[in-house]
């Protein structure tokens, strides 16, 4: 169990009622995202021996009441189960904290050190240590989980039920659009003869990385908007098949800005796509993304970065040529635009063709006519990748984070 780094006391929180549902409002309920064919109404089993299966172990899932949201975060990240269960001291469940709760309370100007009661919603869904896998199902189709714990008489947490142990992913229709096209001009002499998504980061080009991280979360549809040095892209990537993934291509005549080239889109109908730079890494789950993105109903989705500002001088507050208050060498945060986005074809018509347009002018855009523009804050490891030092950091952070913290 992840204890506190903080041992401050804290009041506690009152245990929440069992059989009631807050974390599963992450949960879509959307078939298209989700494989469950037993699931449906008068659909067989179509998986063997299923009431043989256990919960699964969620002692690194388990974390102390007075810990930080930091902490949950980490044991999160740990793990199939991805969620934090807060518990007492006394190792009764207290609540669930899921990726979702932690976004939303980013967004509500939390920040990852502050108490992770604050994020924690009152009530939850358990089942008792009695129930099948099959009741597990049941539950979380009729409340939209993703996961349901099981406790003892005690209330004391024994495991935990996930779906994705129970069903596998369906694999997805949304079309990953990966913009390959600059110059790489920071990076240069490296990208003289090479495109910035081919430089490697662990022994392994940008690019493939990127590809083989989406499809590991179910996208095997792929576009790459290309232009500078496009045939080493175009012979390294071909159809995508040595990924086991689809891949086209779109071609910029002239550089047409970070989203004129989603002009060139065609076929692709009216599912939400993904659309990222070429110089990003991230340990995102971009399933997670698509899912939140369907879920509040937005029309575009941005992928935001907290970024810390210091002053290294004091701040003068005046009225008149009155100073009312002095702050000495803050520190101003704010979200930050990350570079990954998921867009509704009702954005991407708003581009007209050969039309020069950066991702910030289209968002503008699209907000002016009245389209939803949601953010999705990010906890995970995240740097862009514009600099001969970040490329060099990615080369030496990458690898070692294959279980990433917050960053």
């Amino acid at each position: 169990m992840i204890e506190p780094e903080d041992r401050s006391p804290v009041g506690r929180m009152r245990r929440g009622k069992a059989l009631k549902c807050r974390h599963g409002s992450d949960k879509l309920g959307r078939d298209r995202l989700w494989f469950v064919a037993f699931l449906r109404d008068g659909a067989g089993d179509p998986f063997s021996g299923l009431d043989q299966r256990k919960p699964l172990a969620v002692d690194r899932n388990l974390i102390a009441e007075e810990c930080s949201l930091r902490e949950a975060v980490s044991a999160i990240n740990i793990g199939p189960a991805h969620v934090a269960l807060v518990v007492a001291r006394d190792g009764q469940l207290l609540g669930i904290v899921t990726d979702g709760d932690v976004r939303r309370a980013l967004l509500s100007g939390q920040g990852l050190d502050d108490p992770v009661r604050q994020a924690m919603p009152s009530e939850f869904h358990s089942l008792p240590a009695s129930a099948t896998a099959s009741d597990a199902l049941k539950v979380m189709r009729t409340n939209s989980l993703d996961q349901v714990p099981v406790i003892d008489p005690s209330g004391q947490v024994t495991g935990i039920y996930v779906i994705d142990a129970l069903a596998a992913p369906e694999s997805l229709p949304n079309t990953v659009v990966i913009m390959a096209g600059g110059e790489g001009l920071r990076l240069r002499p490296l990208t003289n003869d090479t495109p910035k998504t081919l430089l490697p980061v662990g022994g392994r080009p940008i690019l493939e990385i990127i590809i083989n991280q989406c499809a590991e979360a179910g996208f095997y549809n792929f576009v790459i908007s290309v232009n500078h040095l496009k045939d080493r892209i175009k012979s390294f990537a071909g159809d995508g098949s040595q990924f086991g993934v689809n891949i086209t291509y779109v071609e910029e005549d002239e550089p047409s800005g970070t989203a004129g080239s989603l002009s060139l889109l065609k076929g692709l109908g009216d599912e939400p796509m993904i659309v990222m730079n070429g110089d990003v890494l991230t340990r995102v789950n971009f399933r997670d993304l698509l899912r939140s993105h369907l879920q509040v109903g937005a029309h575009a989705t941005v992928c935001a970065r907290r970024h810390e500002t210091p002053v290294p001088f004091g701040i003068l507050h005046m009225e008149g040529v009155d100073i009312v208050a002095i702050d000495e060498k803050p520190v101003f945060s704010h979200l930050v635009n990350a570079g990954i986005y998921v867009l509704q074809s009702s954005v991407v018509d708003l581009i007209h063709p050969g039309m020069y347009l950066d991702m910030t002018e289209l968002l503008k855009l699209a907000l002016k006519r009245g389209r939803r523009v949601c953010a999705f804050p990010l906890h995970e490891y995240w740097l862009d990748i514009g600099l001969p030092e970040t490329l060099m950091q990615a080369d030496s952070e990458w690898l070692s984070r294959s279980t990433p913290g917050p960053q």
